[in-house]
């Protein structure tokens, strides 16, 4: 199909590229399918696309950041500049914003100012646009050139819907990207404060026993120092309240010790938890990052038997091994986002079971609990942002959407089973090399 296809083809181009593009979560794949479609259908020789990068939206000109898309050969790379990086072309159509075409002569008048995949000699025909104003504000502009026949008018009106669409797409895309990276941030600081209250919970008896040891340690001290200064060596050594100092001596020790080595205990669940030491995708361990969760909720069950006795029981079955590439650290986050679920469900008594089992490509986690339950409506929507249990014991519904999204994003997969009044299994499946393509498109 050429440049001067019918109306119904183009109308049967446009549906195809759109509902392609729909269905794409990231930029550089939308960039690569625009980028080839417009080449077969319109006879697109070079492609660029410039709009500002979301969050740079308000800075003036000097100061924003572009995102850019250049299409060349069918194929599309996305980059990131600044003002002063333009063309002088793209620089003043930004300053003064129109449509406009530039045939043969005028690119060879221009070539110098052009960017510099617009300068092949091949070049017959250019065309830019401005596609997207809001609040008076300029967001984008598109530039495509042809090359072989100029551009008819039913080519123009096909580029320009895509030079929208392709805006509005790319715009949206950086939008709930940004308002992921908000709301996992969001995550991480409840996450935060949830392990800083469990930690000041867990470090208060080791240091309570250290201080006691410690004041113990001192008034023993004290006493031998006046035994000692008042009486001979053997008389010291026959002194019973000698004999009782070093005895009181060698107990505070031993509970000064064992507190130290319940503190490092603690920390060392909580750096093995959050990885800060490690690079983002590294070869771990499945059950180290279970263990580590299921340390730091120890304090959760307890505290919760003081507000509202329950007693649960945990019941761990490991496979033999359980080591996958992935970011340890969100894979953890999501371990601890189920296990505290699985708490907060039971109500009085239950048993909450952890088990993992592996194939020949994927490692399987499985979180069960014999809590409360989800009714049929619930279970729908349990992983959209704004599920929140009718007890509200989901919170801000926030933490099953993210934990869901991060496992997605390894190429994994989780899957929930649950009754009301029956408790609820919840599935992860991770594969054991990281994939990329086995992310998931949006």
């Amino acid at each position: 199909m050429d440049g001067q296809g019918s109306k119904l083809a183009r109308y049967e181009a446009w549906s195809e590229l759109s509902n392609e593009i729909n269905s794409l979560g990231e930029i550089a794949d939308v960039a690569n399918v625009t980028v080839s479609r417009l080449e077969h259908v319109a006879d697109v020789f070079s492609l660029r696309y410039l709009g500002v990068a979301e969050d740079f939206l308000t800075y003036s000109n000097r100061d924003r950041r572009f995102l850019v898309i250049d299409g060349f050969g069918g194929t599309a790379t996305t980059s990131t500049v600044l003002f002063s990086d333009l063309s002088e072309f793209e620089r003043t159509l930004w300053q003064e914003p129109k449509t406009c075409f530039l045939h043969k002569l005028e690119i060879t008048e221009l070539r110098e100012t052009l960017p510099e995949h617009f300068q092949d000699d091949s070049i017959t025909q250019l065309y830019a646009c401005c596609p997207q104003f809001t609040d008076g504000k300029l967001h984008s502009i598109f530039v495509a050139s042809s090359r072989d026949e100029s551009f008819s008018e039913l080519d123009v009106k096909f580029l320009k819907m895509v030079s929208q669409f392709l805006h509005g797409k790319v715009s949206y895309i950086q939008r709930e990207k940004a308002i992921t990276a908000t709301l996992v941030q969001t995550e991480k600081m409840i996450s935060i404060g949830k392990l800083t209250a469990s930690l000041l919970h867990e470090l208060n008896s080791p240091a309570g026993v250290l201080k006691s040891s410690a004041d113990i340690a001192s008034r023993t001290v004290g006493k031998l120092n006046a035994t000692v200064n008042k009486a001979t060596a053997r008389e010291v050594a026959d002194n019973s309240t000698y004999r009782k100092c070093i005895r009181t001596l060698n107990d505070a020790t031993e509970s000064s010790t064992n507190a130290t080595d319940r503190i490092l205990e603690i920390i060392n669940n909580l750096k093995s938890f959050i990885r800060l030491d490690e690079a983002e995708l590294l070869n771990a361990d499945l059950h180290k990052g279970l263990d580590a969760a299921l340390a730091l909720i120890r304090n959760e069950l307890s505290v919760a038997e003081t507000r509202n006795p329950k007693q649960i029981e945990i019941i761990k079955a490991y496979c033999s091994d359980a080591h996958v590439l992935c970011d340890a650290g969100q894979i953890n986050q999501v371990l601890l986002i189920l296990l505290q679920r699985a708490v907060q469900d039971i109500d009085e008594q239950g048993t909450i079971t952890v088990k993992t089992f592996k194939d020949e490509k994927n490692v399987y986690i499985t979180i069960s609990e014999t809590g409360k339950g989800l009714s049929r409506d619930e279970l729908v929507s349990i992983f959209d942002l704004n599920f929140t249990a009718s007890d509200s014991r989901m919170g801000m519904g926030l933490d099953l959407a993210l934990a869901y999204n991060m496992i997605r994003k390894h190429g994994g997969d989780v899957k929930v089973e649950s009754e009301a009044g029956h408790g609820s299994k919840f599935t992860i499946e991770l594969p054991i090399t990281f994939d990329e393509s086995r992310k998931p498109q949006k």
